[in-house]
This record gives C-alpha cells, sequence and structure tokens, in this order.
C-alpha cells in the first residue's frame, strides 16, 4: 500500500516521463522551424522510447524504480534533460542534458545512470545528430556519458570532486579536439561553443556537489547489501541515540511507553539481523513506532508522521512507522515487518499479563498465534522475505521475544 503522498509522486512522475518527449521534440521544432508532420514524426518514436524506459523501471517488481531514493528530483532531472537536449538544437549547452544521468549515478548507481544515458543518446540520435557534427560528436558523447556515470556512481565524498572534474574536464577536452579532428584552427572558431562545453562540465560537478550536502550519498549497508544513505546512516545512529531529545520527551511522557518502545526497538533491531535487514533502520521503526501518541493517542500513526516530518526523519523510517500497523499500510521492507512483528508479540503479552491470563498461553504459542494470523492475511507479502526467512524470523522470536 502507498500513502497518498507517495501516489501523487508516482503520478508525477508518469507525466513527466511522458510529457518530456514532447516537450523536447516541441522546443527542436520550435527552433528550428520544423513542419509539423515533422514534429508528430518525432514525438512517436519519442513517447515510445518513454514507454520502454518506464517499462524498464517497474521490471522484475519495479527492482530499479525501488531503487530510486528521491522520485520527484529524478524525473524532474529527465525532464530536464529531454527539455535541454531539445533546445539544444539552436542554443550551445554542452553536456547540460546529461543532468539525468548524474542522478540516476547518485541516486540509484551506476546500471539505472546507464540506461538513463541510452534513453537520452537515443533521442539526441533522433533530434540532434542529423544537424550536428555527424557521428564524431555522437559517439564522443557517448564515451563522456559512460565515463559521467562511471564516476558520478563512485562519488561518495566531497574532498573527491576537485579529481572528479579534473578528470571530467581532460576527458570533455580531449572528445573536444576528436570532435574538431585536432584542428586548433577550428576550435578556435567555435571557441564559444567549447566555453559552455567545459562551463557545462562544471555544473555537473556543481549538481554531484549539491547532491552530496543535500541528501549523502550511497554505500552498501553491512546488515542488508543494499543501497544504503551515508547521511541517512548517521542520522538513524543521532536518532537511536538514548540523549536524544525525542526520546528524551519520550521519557517525559511515559515511563511506559519508553519502555514499551526500547524493547521493540532492541527486539527489532535483532529480528532484522536474522532475515538480512538493516539493524539500525528497525531500531530507530522499533522506537519510534508510537512516537505519536505523546500528540493524538487515537491517531498517533499520522501524529507520528508529522512529529518524523518536523525532526527530518529519512523517509525510510517514515515508511517504516507508517507500515508497522496493518491498519495504515502493510509492510513494504523486512524492516517494517519485523517492527510489526515485534510490536505485535510485545504488546499481546504485554495485555495478557495485565489481564492475568498470561500464564494461560506459552511464548511459543503467542508467537505462533501472531504468526499465523499475519501469514493468513497476507500481511508479510510484500516484505520482500523468503519462506525460510520468515520461518528463521518465527524460531527467533520463540526463543528470544520473551527474554528479560
Amino acid at each position: 500500500m502507498q500513502t497518498k503522498d507517495n501516489k501523487a509522486i508516482d503520478r508525477i512522475g508518469v507525466i513527466l516521463l511522458y510529457t518530456a518527449p514532447a516537450v523536447s521534440v516541441g522546443c527542436y521544432c520550435l527552433l528550428t522551424q520544423e513542419a509539423m508532420i515533422d514534429a508528430i514524426s518525432g514525438i512517436v518514436p519519442a513517447l515510445i522510447l518513454s514507454a520502454m524506459y518506464f517499462t524498464f523501471l517497474h521490471v522484475n517488481e519495479g527492482y530499479f524504480y525501488q531503487k530510486i531514493s528521491h522520485k520527484m528530483l529524478f524525473f524532474i532531472s529527465f525532464f530536464l534533460s529531454f527539455t535541454l537536449l531539445g533546445t539544444a538544437a539552436g542554443f550551445p549547452l554542452g553536456v547540460l542534458w546529461m543532468a539525468a544521468v548524474v542522478i540516476a549515478a547518485l541516486d540509484s548507481g551506476l546500471e539505472l545512470a546507464v540506461v538513463t544515458h541510452v534513453v537520452l543518446m537515443i533521442q539526441y540520435a533522433f533530434l540532434i545528430l542529423p544537424q550536428d557534427n555527424g557521428f564524431y560528436r555522437f559517439f564522443c558523447y557517448i564515451l563522456f556519458g559512460m565515463v559521467a556515470a562511471f564516476l558520478f556512481s563512485l562519488f561518495k565524498e566531497l574532498n573527491t570532486a576537485f579529481y572528479l572534474a579534473l578528470v571530467l574536464l581532460a576527458c570533455d577536452g580531449v572528445l573536444q579536439l576528436v570532435v574538431c579532428r585536432f584542428s586548433l584552427a577550428f576550435l578556435k572558431e567555435n571557441w564559444i561553443t567549447a566555453l559552455v562545453e567545459t562551463g557545462s562540465v562544471l555544473f555537473l560537478v556543481l549538481t554531484g556537489i549539491f547532491y552530496l550536502k543535500k541528501y549523502g550519498t550511497r554505500q552498501r549497508s553491512p546488515d542488508s547489501g543494499e543501497p544504503f544513505l551515508i547521511a541517512e546512516e548517521a542520522q538513524l545512529k543521532m536518532l537511536t541515540a538514548s540523549d536524544y531529545e525525542l526520546m528524551l520527551c519520550l521519557k517525559g511522557y511515559s515511563e511506559e511507553l519508553l519502555n514499551h518502545s526500547c524493547r521493540i526497538g532492541t527486539l527489532s533491531e535483532q529480528a532484522a539481523g536474522v532475515v538480512g535487514g538493516n539493524k539500525l533502520l528497525a531500531k530507530a521503526g522499533g522506537l519510534y513506532h508510537e512516537i505519536g501518541r505523546m500528540e493524538d493517542k487515537k491517531d498517533y500513526i499520522e501524529a507520528g508522521i508529522r512529529i518524523g516530518k518536523e525532526h527530518n526523519f529519512p523517509e525510510r523510517l517514515l515508511a517504516v512507522m507508517r507500515q508497522h500497523s496493518v491498519v495504515f499500510e502493510l509492510p513494504e521492507s523486512k524492516e517494517a515487518a519485523v517492527v510489526m512483528l515485534s510490536d505485535c508479540i510485545v504488546s499481546a503479552s504485554e495485555y495478557l499479563m495485565k489481564s492475568e491470563k498470561r500464564a494461560k498461553l506459552s511464548d511459543e504459542q503467542i508467537v505462533n498465534n501472531i504468526f499465523q494470523n499475519r501469514i493468513k492475511k497476507g500481511n508479510l507479502k510484500s516484505a520482500g522475505m523468503t519462506l525460510e526467512q520468515i520461518r528463521d524470523l518465527w524460531n527467533f522470536y520463540i526463543e528470544n521475544a520473551f527474554l528479560e
């Protein structure tokens, strides 16, 4: 299940994806004064290209689409890149139209960056190639885009920005010489284009620097092996510290709720390790799964999301908070699933203790009832766990859920 915000972003993304080629061809036709039939001839293959790209993003249950951390930023960059390609028919823009390649490399990794680059190069071949300097420039842009995709996918620290810019400028300089057939006279005649080309390379580097400062960069999480934001990891460590302001607020509000949340956080952290999930994210999800009760006991999930946004919680943590209760959303990650299960098991035990019925049920019976109920209702079907992982998790809770 998705929230209204996520659904809205998905719809906007589809709109940007399919309007990008039309806008691109429209800009090209306006600048070159092409006939209407030529515009239609250009839009149709461009739409087919967008459809293929959209299909690629959603194959294998949306594998590549799910890897996009900041979907709105990604689709906006895709739209702008297509628009700039159309504008390049009348103005020298250098490689600014490769902005989507940079964003894809930083946000999702090399695979999606390469595919995005291929899509842009196909559009380039449709629009610009017939009036450009033949296959030399086309071939050089292919090489430059591949180098950019590779380097930006490895761009993890700001102190390497100088070397990134140096390599890209050197690469672009060599390729410019290839385009002008190593004729300095030709290069001198087209010095404005060469200058814009160099400036556009520097702009792409600045785009990468801006992205790192705002969002951090991706590395492999030691717990799950999945791409993970360094900035997000640091933030989660801060959020899970016992002296963090929200934890202190929770302590001041209710010792009982604090103890419950800490128990869920610790249990979820351990459970996440069993199924290869991210333990730090699961711990944070457990700690803050009911933080909203401080403001609204009835609609505590929505209140918790508001609190989380006010404190700039990572989107993945907000998702775990939304999905720990199946009344709101089904778990769509291992971390959300273990927080849900931990909360159900611990809450059931606490309820039975208060009603003095706990002695009537064994630890194994409580865990079995929870798992059988959740599996029967399909609550774990979207959590990304295999049957073997669910069985391992089942046994883990029987052995560890009630240890003091």
